[in-house]
């Protein structure tokens, strides 16, 4: 894995665990799986052309069943 994405893996590591901390994410989701989430959804929004609006409301539904409002 090229330094570039080993630093945001143990940077997402830090929040994830923070936001389970906090009761604000479940505790069965894992560091991994928000790696390669945000990578789908990253390609998602380039290849559908997504303006601001759209890309916000395409990770809100993707995320929607990780994380909670407090």
């Amino acid at each position: 894995m090229n330094p570039a994405s080993s630093q945001l893996i143990e940077t997402t590591r830090v929040l994830l665990n923070a936001a389970k901390s906090a009761g604000m994410a479940v505790k069965e989701v894992t560091t991994e799986d928000i790696f390669e989430l945000v990578t789908t959804l990253s390609w998602g929004v380039d290849r559908f052309g997504d303006d601001e609006q759209a890309a916000r409301r395409r990770v809100a539904i993707a995320t929607v069943s990780i994380f909670r409002e407090t």
